[in-house]
């Protein structure tokens, strides 16, 4: 562990106070971005350094749509700044994160920015975040097509979970609403590099899929539905 001295002489080395750190993150996803922010602290289990998780739900800002992110910076134990300059950021699922290096608060604030702007996230994030967009409609267009036409979905709603959970744990869980008077809870969970599993339920009832591509997410809510309901 380095003194303070030891931080305070290293070569190029900027201190940024937590609070510069919170006022850049409102700045960059404020409410009108972003639908839920919530931080954290955390002790890292190997090398007890202390940790701030910041986690972002439904962010859309003009052009970017990601369902889901993380940023993590260290700091020190009395919560005052940073221990050094760089985060993390949760680029794509599973655990896929990204070490990102700044000078000061000016390119904090830039590279958050050309993150969003650039939209520099995973293509398995980047898909879900587009196909959750219009899921229903496309659903729905799905039903039609394979000859259901008792049931339709009126919103699919996604409810992230607030809680702070490992990244390998990670699930997504949404609310499928069926014509306007039952609810579906379905998750989503990658599991290893290329695979994706469904887990429907309803009261007792409970089904589970998997499917090696996530673009094949609509077929699944189709037929799961169309075998369940019909």
């Amino acid at each position: 562990m380095k003194t303070y001295n030891e931080f305070i002489n290293e070569k190029n080395d900027f201190i940024v106070s937590l609070s510069d750190v919170e006022k850049i993150i409102k700045d960059v996803f404020s409410d009108t971005k972003v639908s839920s922010v919530s931080t954290i602290y955390e002790k890292d289990k190997d090398t007890k350094e202390l940790k701030l998780i910041i986690t972002i739900n439904n962010l859309f800002y003009e052009k970017t749509n990601i369902l889901h992110t993380k940023f993590i910076f260290l700091v020190d134990n009395e919560k005052t700044k940073i221990l050094k300059n760089k985060f993390f950021y949760l680029y794509d699922i599973n655990c896929d994160f990204r070490e990102v290096s700044f000078n000061d608060t000016t390119d904090l604030d830039d590279k958050l920015n050309k993150i969003i702007h650039s939209r520099d996230f995973g293509s398995d994030i980047k898909e879900l975040s587009d196909i959750v967009i219009t899921i229903a409609m496309d659903a729905n267009k799905w039903l039609q097509e394979n000859d259901v036409d008792n049931i339709s979905i009126y919103t699919v709603t996604y409810n992230p979970i607030v809680d702070n959970v490992p990244c390998e744990s990670l699930t997504f869980k949404f609310n499928i609403n069926v014509d306007d008077e039952r609810d579906i809870e379905m998750r989503l969970k990658k599991i290893g590099d290329k695979e994706y599993k469904f887990t429907f339920k309803e009261g007792d009832w409970f089904h589970d899929v998997e499917i090696t591509d996530i673009k094949g997410m609509v077929q699944v809510i189709g037929e799961t539905l169309k075998n369940h309901i019909d």
